[in-house]
């Protein structure tokens, strides 16, 4: 089962080190995009980049900034959601990459159906497309693509 919980163990030096010189990158970077902000907080690490969230409150979607290795930035954004008291978040090309996997897990279904009970590649279209971001986000804490199609298939 996937319960959200993407973190990487990194060496505790290691990533004080690194957080300063990607912190240092992450506000040079804002104030490149002439991004308004108060203050960036290090949420995650997804892929090698330092993913810091913008003015991170209690709302569900935050503007960020992730820093590779090389102190190059990207402007996205950050989904959170909470896994029972831990807080998780997932950046916009984990949104996107869930949806594309759950959309092929549902045509996988509907092939295996033939049709049947109405599983064809309009439901798993329709499927796909009709969880908003925020009921994404929560199926992605507690559920697999695959995990979730199944179960949306019962």
């Amino acid at each position: 089962m996937n319960n959200g919980c993407n973190a990487q163990i990194v060496d505790t030096l290691k990533l004080r080190t690194l957080e300063k010189e990607r912190m240092e990158a992450a506000m040079t970077f804002a104030d490149d995009i002439e991004l308004d902000y108060k203050k960036l907080a290090l949420v995650k690490v997804f892929k090698g980049k330092y993913v810091y969230a913008v003015d991170m409150d209690e709302g569900f979607e935050h503007e960020a900034i992730a820093i590779d290795a090389d102190g190059e930035g990207v402007h996205t954004y950050v989904y959170s959601s909470r896994n029972g008291k831990v807080p998780v978040y997932f950046v916009s090309e984990e949104l996107s990459s869930w949806r594309y996997d759950y959309y092929q897990e549902l045509l996988r279904i509907a092939k295996e159906e033939k049709g049947q009970n109405g599983f064809d590649e309009r439901w798993a279209f329709d499927e796909a497309v009709s969880l908003s971001k925020e009921a994404q986000v929560e199926v992605m804490t507690w559920n697999s693509p695959k995990e979730y199609a199944d179960i949306v298939s019962m």
